[in-house]
Protein backbone atom coordinates (compact mmCIF):
# COMPACT_ATOMS: atom_id res chain seq x y z
CA UNK A 1 0.00 0.00 0.00
CA UNK A 2 1.18 3.31 -0.49
CA UNK A 3 0.17 6.65 0.65
CA UNK A 4 1.72 9.87 -0.98
CA UNK A 5 1.43 13.16 1.71
CA UNK A 6 2.40 16.54 0.39
CA UNK A 7 3.47 19.37 2.43
CA UNK A 8 1.45 22.79 0.77
CA UNK A 9 1.60 26.11 2.16
CA UNK A 10 -1.25 26.74 4.52
CA UNK A 11 -2.21 23.40 4.52
CA UNK A 12 0.05 21.67 7.22
CA UNK A 13 -3.19 20.69 8.98
CA UNK A 14 -4.51 18.37 6.27
CA UNK A 15 -0.88 16.55 6.03
CA UNK A 16 -0.61 16.25 9.54
CA UNK A 17 -3.96 14.55 9.74
CA UNK A 18 -3.33 12.57 7.05
CA UNK A 19 -0.31 11.38 8.14
CA UNK A 20 -1.75 10.30 11.51
CA UNK A 21 -4.67 8.20 9.72
CA UNK A 22 -2.25 6.83 7.67
CA UNK A 23 0.61 6.06 9.63
CA UNK A 24 -0.43 2.66 11.45
CA UNK A 25 -0.62 0.78 8.11
CA UNK A 26 2.54 1.55 6.52
CA UNK A 27 5.72 -0.35 7.14
CA UNK A 28 8.32 1.96 6.26
CA UNK A 29 8.13 5.81 5.79
CA UNK A 30 9.37 7.68 1.90
CA UNK A 31 10.45 11.58 3.40
CA UNK A 32 11.47 12.59 -0.05
CA UNK A 33 14.26 15.22 -0.54
CA UNK A 34 15.34 17.67 -3.09
CA UNK A 35 19.10 17.29 -3.18
CA UNK A 36 19.68 20.79 -4.28
CA UNK A 37 18.20 21.91 -0.76
CA UNK A 38 17.98 19.03 1.34
CA UNK A 39 18.06 20.33 4.80
CA UNK A 40 15.50 23.48 3.50
CA UNK A 41 13.08 21.10 1.51
CA UNK A 42 12.73 18.65 4.86
CA UNK A 43 10.20 19.29 7.77
CA UNK A 44 11.43 18.94 11.35
CA UNK A 45 8.12 18.29 12.27
CA UNK A 46 8.01 14.82 10.75
CA UNK A 47 10.14 13.64 13.33
CA UNK A 48 8.14 14.15 15.79
CA UNK A 49 4.79 12.55 13.77
CA UNK A 50 6.67 9.21 12.53
CA UNK A 51 8.92 8.61 15.48
CA UNK A 52 10.50 4.81 15.94
CA UNK A 53 9.04 4.05 12.08
CA UNK A 54 11.44 2.87 9.77
CA UNK A 55 12.04 5.63 7.29
CA UNK A 56 13.71 5.87 3.93
CA UNK A 57 15.02 9.19 3.18
CA UNK A 58 15.52 9.84 -0.39
CA UNK A 59 17.70 12.60 -2.32
CA UNK A 60 15.72 13.49 -5.86
CA UNK A 61 17.18 15.40 -8.55
CA UNK A 62 20.94 14.43 -7.49
CA UNK A 63 22.00 14.93 -11.36
CA UNK A 64 21.05 18.50 -10.84
CA UNK A 65 22.98 18.81 -7.34
CA UNK A 66 26.48 19.43 -6.92
CA UNK A 67 27.93 16.05 -6.50
CA UNK A 68 30.38 16.89 -3.98
CA UNK A 69 27.80 18.50 -1.50
CA UNK A 70 25.23 16.29 -2.29
CA UNK A 71 27.71 13.14 -0.80
CA UNK A 72 28.28 15.71 1.96
CA UNK A 73 24.69 15.72 2.91
CA UNK A 74 23.68 11.62 2.33
CA UNK A 75 26.94 10.64 5.18
CA UNK A 76 25.44 13.87 7.08
CA UNK A 77 22.03 12.03 7.39
CA UNK A 78 23.37 8.80 7.60
CA UNK A 79 25.55 9.81 10.26
CA UNK A 80 22.20 10.50 11.86
CA UNK A 81 20.56 7.14 11.77
CA UNK A 82 18.74 7.64 8.57
CA UNK A 83 18.88 4.85 5.46
CA UNK A 84 19.38 7.13 2.73
CA UNK A 85 18.93 6.62 -1.00
CA UNK A 86 19.98 9.25 -3.74
CA UNK A 87 18.16 9.43 -6.93
CA UNK A 88 18.64 11.30 -10.53
CA UNK A 89 15.94 12.64 -12.05
CA UNK A 90 14.75 10.22 -14.46
CA UNK A 91 16.97 6.78 -13.28
CA UNK A 92 15.47 4.02 -15.24
CA UNK A 93 16.06 1.70 -12.34
CA UNK A 94 14.20 3.95 -9.30
CA UNK A 95 11.01 1.24 -8.59
CA UNK A 96 14.59 -1.38 -7.80
CA UNK A 97 16.30 0.88 -5.83
CA UNK A 98 13.29 2.30 -3.89
CA UNK A 99 12.13 -1.46 -3.16
CA UNK A 100 15.51 -2.49 -2.27
CA UNK A 101 16.47 0.63 0.09
CA UNK A 102 13.06 0.01 1.65
CA UNK A 103 13.57 -3.29 2.47
CA UNK A 104 17.35 -2.48 3.80
CA UNK A 105 15.29 0.05 6.20
CA UNK A 106 13.29 -2.09 7.99
CA UNK A 107 15.42 -4.89 8.20
CA UNK A 108 18.07 -2.19 9.54
CA UNK A 109 15.50 -0.89 12.19
CA UNK A 110 14.23 -4.53 13.22
CA UNK A 111 18.37 -5.55 13.73
CA UNK A 112 19.05 -2.48 15.85
CA UNK A 113 16.05 -3.23 17.71
CA UNK A 114 17.26 -7.74 18.31
CA UNK A 115 20.70 -5.88 19.34
CA UNK A 116 18.87 -3.91 22.09
CA UNK A 117 16.58 -7.10 23.11
CA UNK A 118 13.76 -5.46 21.88
CA UNK A 119 10.61 -7.36 20.80
CA UNK A 120 9.23 -6.74 17.18
CA UNK A 121 5.59 -6.38 18.66
CA UNK A 122 3.76 -3.49 20.88
CA UNK A 123 3.73 -3.87 24.52
CA UNK A 124 0.66 -4.68 25.41
CA UNK A 125 -1.17 -4.94 29.16
CA UNK A 126 -4.77 -7.01 29.34
CA UNK A 127 -7.28 -5.05 31.90
CA UNK A 128 -9.22 -7.19 33.07
CA UNK A 129 -12.44 -7.97 35.93
CA UNK A 130 -16.08 -8.16 36.55
CA UNK A 131 -18.60 -5.65 35.21
CA UNK A 132 -18.73 -2.43 36.20
CA UNK A 133 -15.68 -2.66 38.18
CA UNK A 134 -13.86 1.02 36.31
CA UNK A 135 -11.83 -0.54 33.62
CA UNK A 136 -12.63 1.76 30.95
CA UNK A 137 -12.71 4.64 33.72
CA UNK A 138 -9.21 3.20 34.36
CA UNK A 139 -8.16 3.48 30.21
CA UNK A 140 -9.16 6.86 30.33
CA UNK A 141 -7.35 8.45 33.02
CA UNK A 142 -4.12 6.58 31.94
CA UNK A 143 -4.63 7.32 27.89
CA UNK A 144 -5.67 11.35 29.06
CA UNK A 145 -8.61 10.99 26.88
CA UNK A 146 -11.63 9.00 26.21
CA UNK A 147 -11.05 6.14 24.22
CA UNK A 148 -13.60 3.58 26.54
CA UNK A 149 -17.51 4.39 26.99
CA UNK A 150 -18.38 4.33 31.25
CA UNK A 151 -21.52 4.22 32.10
CA UNK A 152 -22.81 2.77 35.63
CA UNK A 153 -24.81 0.14 33.99
CA UNK A 154 -22.86 -3.36 33.74
CA UNK A 155 -21.07 -4.51 30.52
CA UNK A 156 -21.03 -1.27 28.55
CA UNK A 157 -17.54 -2.30 27.21
CA UNK A 158 -18.63 -5.13 23.95
CA UNK A 159 -15.40 -5.12 22.07
CA UNK A 160 -11.74 -5.17 23.09
CA UNK A 161 -10.46 -1.37 23.43
CA UNK A 162 -7.00 -0.38 23.17
CA UNK A 163 -5.65 2.55 24.46
CA UNK A 164 -2.42 3.93 24.11
CA UNK A 165 -0.26 5.32 26.68
CA UNK A 166 3.46 6.81 25.62
CA UNK A 167 5.83 9.43 27.17
CA UNK A 168 9.33 10.05 26.54
CA UNK A 169 10.95 6.26 27.73
CA UNK A 170 7.51 4.12 27.35
CA UNK A 171 4.83 3.23 24.95
CA UNK A 172 2.46 0.74 26.31
CA UNK A 173 -0.96 -0.41 24.76
CA UNK A 174 -3.45 -1.00 27.50
CA UNK A 175 -6.35 -3.61 26.20
CA UNK A 176 -9.95 -3.09 28.35
CA UNK A 177 -11.76 -5.92 27.72
CA UNK A 178 -15.87 -6.90 28.03
CA UNK A 179 -16.09 -7.83 31.46
CA UNK A 180 -16.94 -11.56 32.52
CA UNK A 181 -20.27 -12.70 32.86
CA UNK A 182 -22.92 -15.64 31.97
CA UNK A 183 -23.41 -15.08 28.46
CA UNK A 184 -26.72 -14.92 27.05
CA UNK A 185 -26.75 -13.86 23.41
CA UNK A 186 -24.17 -14.44 20.80
CA UNK A 187 -23.60 -11.08 21.72
CA UNK A 188 -22.66 -11.46 24.64
CA UNK A 189 -20.91 -14.82 23.63
CA UNK A 190 -18.54 -12.49 21.55
CA UNK A 191 -17.86 -10.62 24.41
CA UNK A 192 -16.59 -13.44 26.62
CA UNK A 193 -14.80 -15.14 24.18
CA UNK A 194 -13.39 -11.31 23.31
CA UNK A 195 -12.22 -11.58 26.93
CA UNK A 196 -10.63 -14.43 26.97
CA UNK A 197 -8.46 -14.29 24.11
CA UNK A 198 -6.92 -11.50 24.79
CA UNK A 199 -5.03 -13.54 27.33
CA UNK A 200 -3.11 -14.82 24.91
CA UNK A 201 -1.71 -11.49 23.61
CA UNK A 202 -0.68 -9.63 26.11
CA UNK A 203 2.76 -8.99 28.42
CA UNK A 204 1.07 -8.17 31.66
CA UNK A 205 -2.72 -8.71 33.23
CA UNK A 206 -3.95 -5.93 35.23
CA UNK A 207 -6.68 -7.79 37.39
CA UNK A 208 -9.40 -4.54 38.66
CA UNK A 209 -11.58 -5.44 41.51
CA UNK A 210 -14.05 -2.86 43.10
CA UNK A 211 -13.30 -1.93 47.20
CA UNK A 212 -16.95 -1.97 47.33
CA UNK A 213 -17.78 -5.31 46.32
CA UNK A 214 -17.41 -8.57 48.04
CA UNK A 215 -15.53 -11.06 46.06
CA UNK A 216 -17.98 -13.13 44.06
CA UNK A 217 -18.88 -16.07 41.41
CA UNK A 218 -17.31 -13.85 38.82
CA UNK A 219 -14.09 -13.15 40.18
CA UNK A 220 -13.81 -16.79 41.27
CA UNK A 221 -13.92 -17.80 37.36
CA UNK A 222 -11.70 -15.09 36.23
CA UNK A 223 -9.06 -16.33 39.27
CA UNK A 224 -9.31 -19.56 38.27
CA UNK A 225 -8.62 -18.75 34.19
CA UNK A 226 -5.70 -16.46 35.46
CA UNK A 227 -3.72 -19.30 36.94
CA UNK A 228 -2.77 -20.73 33.34
CA UNK A 229 -1.25 -17.33 32.59
CA UNK A 230 2.29 -17.11 32.86
CA UNK A 231 2.48 -13.66 32.35
CA UNK A 232 3.09 -11.31 35.82
CA UNK A 233 -0.22 -10.34 37.06
CA UNK A 234 -1.18 -7.49 39.24
CA UNK A 235 -4.00 -7.30 41.46
CA UNK A 236 -5.95 -3.61 41.03
CA UNK A 237 -8.23 -2.58 43.91
CA UNK A 238 -10.51 0.19 42.56
CA UNK A 239 -12.65 3.09 43.85
CA UNK A 240 -10.76 3.46 47.16
CA UNK A 241 -12.35 6.51 47.30
CA UNK A 242 -15.44 5.36 48.14
CA UNK A 243 -14.69 2.92 51.05
CA UNK A 244 -12.82 4.02 54.23
CA UNK A 245 -9.33 3.05 54.22
CA UNK A 246 -9.16 1.49 57.70
CA UNK A 247 -11.50 -1.10 55.43
CA UNK A 248 -8.68 -1.63 52.34
CA UNK A 249 -6.66 -4.18 54.48
CA UNK A 250 -9.65 -7.08 54.99
CA UNK A 251 -10.94 -5.85 51.18
CA UNK A 252 -7.40 -7.06 49.41
CA UNK A 253 -7.43 -10.29 52.09
CA UNK A 254 -9.97 -11.59 50.19
CA UNK A 255 -7.65 -12.14 46.99
CA UNK A 256 -4.11 -11.57 47.91
CA UNK A 257 -3.57 -15.44 48.13
CA UNK A 258 -5.45 -16.08 45.35
CA UNK A 259 -2.54 -15.82 42.66
CA UNK A 260 0.90 -15.20 42.61
CA UNK A 261 0.67 -11.53 42.37
CA UNK A 262 3.19 -9.61 41.18
CA UNK A 263 2.37 -6.81 43.34
CA UNK A 264 -1.23 -5.26 44.87
CA UNK A 265 -2.30 -1.36 44.03
CA UNK A 266 -5.29 0.13 45.53
CA UNK A 267 -5.78 2.89 43.38
CA UNK A 268 -9.06 5.23 42.50
CA UNK A 269 -8.81 5.19 38.48
CA UNK A 270 -11.82 8.37 38.68
CA UNK A 271 -9.40 10.97 41.43
CA UNK A 272 -6.37 8.87 39.63
CA UNK A 273 -5.09 8.49 42.88
CA UNK A 274 -1.80 5.67 43.17
CA UNK A 275 -2.21 5.19 39.24
CA UNK A 276 1.25 6.75 38.71
CA UNK A 277 2.95 4.35 40.75
CA UNK A 278 1.23 0.90 39.04
CA UNK A 279 2.34 2.76 35.42
CA UNK A 280 5.84 3.13 36.83
CA UNK A 281 6.02 -0.73 37.79
CA UNK A 282 4.89 -1.82 34.61
CA UNK A 283 7.08 0.15 33.01
CA UNK A 284 9.94 -1.20 35.00
CA UNK A 285 9.24 -5.11 34.81
CA UNK A 286 7.56 -5.10 31.00
CA UNK A 287 10.01 -6.19 28.32
CA UNK A 288 11.56 -3.33 26.14
CA UNK A 289 9.97 -2.79 22.90
CA UNK A 290 9.38 -0.37 19.43
CA UNK A 291 7.69 2.78 19.63
CA UNK A 292 4.63 1.30 17.18
CA UNK A 293 2.77 4.53 16.95
CA UNK A 294 3.08 7.95 16.61
CA UNK A 295 3.13 9.94 20.33
CA UNK A 296 -0.08 11.63 19.87
CA UNK A 297 -2.09 8.22 19.27
CA UNK A 298 -4.22 7.39 21.69
CA UNK A 299 -6.32 4.08 20.38
CA UNK A 300 -5.49 2.19 17.04
CA UNK A 301 -9.33 1.15 16.42
CA UNK A 302 -9.92 3.39 13.71
CA UNK A 303 -12.22 6.89 14.38
CA UNK A 304 -15.27 5.15 13.36
CA UNK A 305 -15.05 2.81 15.98
CA UNK A 306 -14.23 5.57 18.51
CA UNK A 307 -17.37 7.69 17.28
CA UNK A 308 -19.84 4.66 17.50
CA UNK A 309 -18.90 4.23 20.95
CA UNK A 310 -19.32 7.58 22.17
CA UNK A 311 -22.80 7.76 20.36
CA UNK A 312 -23.57 4.39 22.58
CA UNK A 313 -22.05 6.16 25.23
CA UNK A 314 -24.85 8.96 25.16
CA UNK A 315 -27.35 6.45 24.82
CA UNK A 316 -26.46 4.42 27.73
CA UNK A 317 -26.18 7.89 30.16
CA UNK A 318 -29.59 9.66 29.02
CA UNK A 319 -31.84 6.03 28.63
CA UNK A 320 -30.44 4.45 32.22
CA UNK A 321 -32.21 1.23 32.31
CA UNK A 322 -34.53 1.29 29.49
CA UNK A 323 -32.44 0.70 26.77
CA UNK A 324 -29.00 0.21 26.83
CA UNK A 325 -28.64 -3.67 26.02
CA UNK A 326 -30.55 -3.72 23.10
CA UNK A 327 -28.60 -1.04 21.12
CA UNK A 328 -25.73 -0.90 18.78
CA UNK A 329 -24.73 2.23 16.79
CA UNK A 330 -23.73 1.63 13.19
CA UNK A 331 -21.73 4.49 11.23
CA UNK A 332 -22.44 4.74 7.64
CA UNK A 333 -21.08 8.38 6.83
CA UNK A 334 -17.82 10.10 7.62
CA UNK A 335 -17.49 12.85 5.55
CA UNK A 336 -14.77 15.51 5.79
CA UNK A 337 -16.41 18.54 3.94
CA UNK A 338 -12.92 20.48 4.42
CA UNK A 339 -10.45 21.16 7.19
CA UNK A 340 -12.22 21.90 9.95
CA UNK A 341 -15.49 20.63 9.03
CA UNK A 342 -16.66 16.58 9.21
CA UNK A 343 -20.20 15.50 8.41
CA UNK A 344 -21.24 12.03 10.18
CA UNK A 345 -24.39 10.11 9.66
CA UNK A 346 -24.76 7.11 11.67
CA UNK A 347 -27.77 4.33 12.81
CA UNK A 348 -28.99 3.73 16.26
CA UNK A 349 -29.98 0.36 16.04
CA UNK A 350 -32.89 -1.62 18.58
CA UNK A 351 -34.73 -4.43 19.17
CA UNK A 352 -38.09 -3.13 19.60
CA UNK A 353 -40.83 -0.40 18.40
CA UNK A 354 -41.00 1.28 22.17
CA UNK A 355 -37.33 1.19 22.38
CA UNK A 356 -37.30 3.14 19.11
CA UNK A 357 -39.93 5.81 20.63
CA UNK A 358 -37.95 5.74 23.93
CA UNK A 359 -34.71 7.19 21.92
CA UNK A 360 -36.45 9.51 20.03
CA UNK A 361 -38.92 10.80 23.04
CA UNK A 362 -41.59 13.33 23.01
CA UNK A 363 -41.06 15.67 19.97
CA UNK A 364 -37.40 14.42 18.77
CA UNK A 365 -36.12 15.97 22.16
CA UNK A 366 -34.44 12.84 23.52
CA UNK A 367 -32.57 11.91 20.26
CA UNK A 368 -31.43 15.64 19.96
CA UNK A 369 -30.04 15.29 23.76
CA UNK A 370 -27.99 12.46 22.52
CA UNK A 371 -26.72 13.63 19.38
CA UNK A 372 -25.77 16.99 21.02
CA UNK A 373 -23.70 15.30 24.15
CA UNK A 374 -21.94 12.59 21.92
CA UNK A 375 -21.23 15.59 19.01
CA UNK A 376 -19.72 17.53 21.73
CA UNK A 377 -16.98 14.42 22.59
CA UNK A 378 -16.72 13.48 18.75
CA UNK A 379 -15.50 17.56 18.42
CA UNK A 380 -12.86 16.49 21.00
CA UNK A 381 -11.88 13.54 19.65
CA UNK A 382 -11.44 14.92 16.29
CA UNK A 383 -10.32 18.32 16.45
CA UNK A 384 -13.11 19.45 14.59
CA UNK A 385 -16.70 20.89 13.73
CA UNK A 386 -19.29 17.92 13.67
CA UNK A 387 -22.36 17.63 12.04
CA UNK A 388 -23.78 15.01 13.39
CA UNK A 389 -27.14 13.37 11.67
CA UNK A 390 -28.42 10.27 13.44
CA UNK A 391 -31.96 8.12 12.73
CA UNK A 392 -33.08 5.35 14.96
CA UNK A 393 -33.62 1.76 13.13
CA UNK A 394 -35.57 -1.31 14.47
CA UNK A 395 -33.77 -4.76 13.79
CA UNK A 396 -35.03 -7.50 15.81
CA UNK A 397 -32.91 -9.72 17.82
CA UNK A 398 -30.48 -8.54 16.26
CA UNK A 399 -27.87 -9.84 19.23
CA UNK A 400 -28.62 -13.00 18.42
CA UNK A 401 -28.18 -12.96 14.74
CA UNK A 402 -24.34 -13.69 13.18
CA UNK A 403 -24.60 -11.41 10.40
CA UNK A 404 -26.24 -8.01 12.64
CA UNK A 405 -23.15 -8.96 14.91
CA UNK A 406 -20.75 -8.51 11.92
CA UNK A 407 -22.42 -5.32 10.81
CA UNK A 408 -22.36 -3.33 13.74
CA UNK A 409 -18.73 -4.12 14.41
CA UNK A 410 -18.42 -7.23 16.35
CA UNK A 411 -15.87 -9.26 14.51
CA UNK A 412 -13.42 -11.95 15.93
CA UNK A 413 -10.85 -11.09 13.71
CA UNK A 414 -11.22 -7.38 14.23
CA UNK A 415 -10.79 -7.60 17.80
Amino acid sequence: MAQIIQWFPGHMAKAFRLMRENLKLVDVVFELVDSRIPESSRNPEIDKLIGQKPRLLIMTKADLADPEQTRAWKKKFEEQGYTVLVLDTRDPRTPQLVTKAARRAVEAKKEAQLARGIQDQPIRAMITGVPNVGKSTFLNYVVGQKVAIKSNVAQTTRNKIQGIYTTDDAQIVFIDTPGVHKPQTKLGDFMEKSTLSALDEVDAVLYLVSATEDRGPGDDFIINRLKNVKQPIFLVINKIDQVNPNNLPEITAQYKDALPFAGIYPISALQGNNVNPLINKLIEILPNGPQYYPSDQISDHPERFVIAEMIREKVFELTRQEVPHSVAIDVTSVKREDDEHVHISANIIVERPGQKGIIIGKKGQMLKKIGTKARQDIEHLLGDKVFLQLWVKVVPDWRDKSAMLKDYGYRNKDY
